[in-house]
């Protein structure tokens, strides 16, 4: 798989890009479709961040999922909604902290 090497293989992304769908949710249109797949997707990868089964995909699939649906309804709303610029960056905070720690992880010499 393509995404095996970069950091959208890691649940953490996901789980962060749910984090910032929970915030940004409420001001949507479609926020009872987001809203709800962003909190299960972000509860769902913390229940095994703190009880972890194991770090097979097939554990991880559903928090990966529903964050990834949530974010393709939230971005097809981007356009009808009227969100300020603080609104976005906010949200897109925790993903772009989770990515760059990642990216730092994944290159660092060692």
């Amino acid at each position: 798989m393509a995404s095996e090497a970069t950091p959208l293989n890691s649940p953490m992304v996901w789980i962060a890009v749910a984090l910032g769908l929970a915030i940004l949710g409420p001001r949507l249109p479609s926020r009872r479709i987001v809203l709800p797949l962003a909190l299960s997707s972000l509860l769902y990868g913390l229940g095994y961040a703190v009880v972890s089964v194991s770090s097979e995909l097939r554990y991880h699939l559903w928090t990966i999922v529903a964050a990834l649906l949530a974010a393709c309804v939230a971005a097809s709303d981007l356009p009808r909604a009227n969100l300020r610029r603080r609104d976005l960056a906010i949200a897109a905070l925790p993903p772009a902290v989770v990515l760059i720690l990642s990216a730092a992880w994944r290159l660092w010499p060692g």
